[in-house]
């Protein structure tokens, strides 16, 4: 079984197609499962709407809950405690697979 472990499929389909047509492609080349890499907490959100959308159409799509550790510097202590504990409630997601990019 062949599963993409880091995509951004939820950011968009400019030049990729519609995500029917990415989910098609990615079945045809043996892909069973994708896995949606998010980088912030708002990016974060709207993975985990994607692939709990898609999932309820049959795909099987997760995402990950994602803080690009870049962002560190730009953020507070009480901010951070926030992000974390945002992070903390994303597991209750059926579509979560993890946390990552911390």
């Amino acid at each position: 079984m062949l599963v993409d472990t880091h995509t951004l499929i939820h950011e968009g389909f400019d030049r990729d197609g519609t995500p029917e047509e990415v989910f098609a492609h990615a079945r045809e080349n043996g892909v069973e499962k994708i896995i949606t890499i998010s980088t912030s907490p708002e990016d974060s959100e709207k993975a985990r709407q994607f692939a709990e959308e898609w999932a309820k159409k049959g795909e099987k799509i997760y995402w990950t809950w994602g803080y690009h550790p870049n962002m560190y510097e730009e953020k507070s202590g009480e901010t951070l405690t926030s992000d974390l504990n945002m992070a903390l409630k994303a597991i209750e997601s059926p579509q979560n697979v993890g946390i990552g990019e911390i």
